[in-house]
C-alpha cells in the first residue's frame, strides 16, 4: 500500500471516540435496512472501508469469510472492533430485528389467535420453540436465552447478562 493511499484513508477517519468512524463515502440500502458502510477508493476499486482497515491491522481476508463488526456500528473502522466471521457467524451475532418485526424484538412476534408473545430462534436452517408468554419482555428473555443455548458467536446477547 502507499503511503498517499493510506493518508487519504486516515484522513476520512474520526479516531477521537472509542469507535473509529468511517467520515468518507457510504453505501448500503438504508431505505429498507438502516445500514450504511463506508467505501473507500484504493485508486483501482472500491473497498469496504472496514474490511480495508481489517486488512491494515491483520492481513488479508481469507476467501468466504467476512469482516464482522463486534460493536454493530457498520461505519466504525476500528481494527480492535472487527472479527473475522464465517456467514454463520456473522448470522448469528446479528444485532435485531428484521425490519417487518411485530415485536421489535429478534425472535419474538405476536400470536392473534392465542394472544400470546411467541419465541423462537433459527439456527441451521431449524426453527426453535422458546415459549409462549403474556409479556413482550418475558419473550424477549426466553429467546435470548434459546439464542446462548444454540449460538457461539452471539457477542451482544452475551454482553447483555
Amino acid at each position: 500500500m502507499k503511503s498517499d493511499e493510506l493518508e487519504r484513508f486516515w484522513a476520512k477517519v474520526d479516531r477521537q471516540e472509542d469507535h473509529w468512524l468511517w467520515l468518507g463515502a457510504k453505501c448500503g440500502n438504508t431505505e429498507s435496512l438502516h445500514i450504511k458502510y463506508g467505501t473507500f477508493w484504493n485508486g483501482s476499486k472500491n473497498l469496504k472501508a472496514h474490511r480495508y482497515s481489517y486488512e491494515l491491522a491483520h492481513g488479508p481476508i481469507p476467501k468466504g469469510w467476512t469482516v464482522d463488526h463486534l460493536c454493530h456500528v457498520t461505519l466504525c473502522v476500528n481494527p480492535d472492533h472487527l472479527r473475522l466471521a464465517n456467514p454463520k457467524e456473522q448470522a448469528e451475532n446479528r444485532s435485531g430485528p428484521r425490519k417487518d418485526s411485530s415485536s421489535g424484538i429478534r425472535g419474538v412476534s405476536w400470536h392473534k389467535k392465542r394472544q400470546r408473545w411467541v419465541a423462537q430462534v433459527k439456527h441451521n436452517y431449524k426453527n426453535y420453540y422458546a415459549g409462549e408468554y403474556r409479556t413482550r419482555e418475558e419473550a424477549a428473555i426466553a429467546v435470548r436465552d434459546k439464542r446462548n443455548e444454540l449460538f457461539t458467536a452471539n457477542h451482544l446477547d452475551r454482553d447483555e447478562h
